[in-house]
């Protein structure tokens, strides 16, 4: 009988050289150093994109703040200075009061071909540009804050950003005065007159108006340069004449002086039929005998113009009570009937 061969089994252990570990140990970190490199250069490469997007925008954003800047400036200077066209129409400016009392006053005119004009006033722009109509006239109101002289010019307007002006128009000036004229007046007249027209000459402040005034009447005379005044055609009533004078500048501001003007108006002689020269009745436009303003002076006396007054008054209140009773009785009787 055959004899089967055992396999003989040898057991063996594997072995590693410490040589071949570190190499593959140092393979391994060479893998990862240059693994964390290229991570490393990547997220440079996006660092400096971004870094470069970065610088780009914060560019364009200061080259835009500049920009605006700049549009800034160019508005605010040619706001308040705008540029010279001599190509553009002149505004026609109406007249103004050359002096005045009242604070307001209205800048007013014409332009052809214009949207806006600007106001200057002594050479000081204002701010708010004035729209024109669509029949070419316009309107400004200015309100003068200080005593003296207010130059005004106006010129037409155009542009938002990059304003331009046509030329100024010619100057017009107004004198704003709130101050009264002098009080002192002196009066060269007699306190006497035997003619019912009367003249006053004097001196006043220059180029001041003198008024006198009388109930209704009033006349006037104007000073000169040198405040020398003349009034003729004073009407005077008979007997004693009052006026209170006041005195007017050109701003029309006034003052009341504290002298009055008295004059005593007596008639002429009687002559041959009755009548004297000239009498005034009270308006100084009728022509009366001095018989009459005798007998009207003795009637006044006499307590009797009053008591006539007093009967007529009287006449006509018993007038009217007859007039109601018979309109009453004719009333009933209609009723009766």
């Amino acid at each position: 009988m055959a004899r089967r061969g055992r396999k003989k089994i040898v057991k063996t252990e594997q072995y590693t050289s410490p040589v071949i570990n570190d190499v593959k140990n140092e393979s391994v970190e060479i893998k990862e150093t240059m693994l964390e490199k290229t991570e490393a250069r990547l997220e440079n490469d996006n660092n400096s994109g971004e870094s470069f997007i970065k610088v780009l925008g914060l560019g364009i954003l200061i080259f835009g703040i500049i920009v605006l800047l700049g549009i800034l400036i160019i508005a605010i200077v040619t706001r308040f200075a705008p540029r010279l066209d001599k190509n553009m129409p002149i505004p026609i400016v109406s007249e103004i009061p050359t002096t005045t009392n009242s604070k307001d006053i209205a800048i007013k005119g014409y332009v052809d071909g214009a949207n806006e004009v600007i106001v200057y006033v002594n050479d000081k722009l204002q701010r708010k540009p004035i729209k024109v109509s669509e029949d070419g006239t316009y309107e400004y109101n200015y309100e003068m804050k200080n005593e003296g002289d207010h130059k005004f010019q106006v010129a037409t307007i155009r542009g938002f950003v990059i304003r331009s002006r046509s030329e100024k128009s010619p100057e017009l000036i107004s004198k704003y005065d709130t101050t009264p004229p002098s009080k002192i007046v002196e009066f060269e007249y007699d306190n006497e007159s035997n003619s019912s027209e009367y003249s006053l000459k004097g001196k006043a402040e220059p180029n001041s108006l003198v008024v006198l005034k009388s109930g209704d009447q009033t006349f006037t005379g104007r000073a000169d340069s040198d405040g020398n005044f003349e009034i003729k055609d004073i009407v005077l009533q008979k007997g004693d004449n009052e006026f209170v004078v006041e005195i007017w500048d050109q701003s029309g501001n006034f003052v009341t002086a504290d002298k009055k003007i008295m004059v005593k108006y007596e008639s002429g002689d009687l002559n041959g039929d009755g009548a004297s020269t000239i009498a005034s009745n009270g308006n100084g436009s009728t022509e009366l005998p001095s018989s009459a303003g005798v007998l009207e002076d003795a009637l006044n006396a006499l307590g009797l113009n009053n008591a006539i007054m007093y009967f007529g008054i009287f006449c006509l209140a018993l007038l009217g009570v007859n007039m109601s009773i018979v309109a009453l009785k004719l009333k009933r009787q209609k009723q009766s009937n």
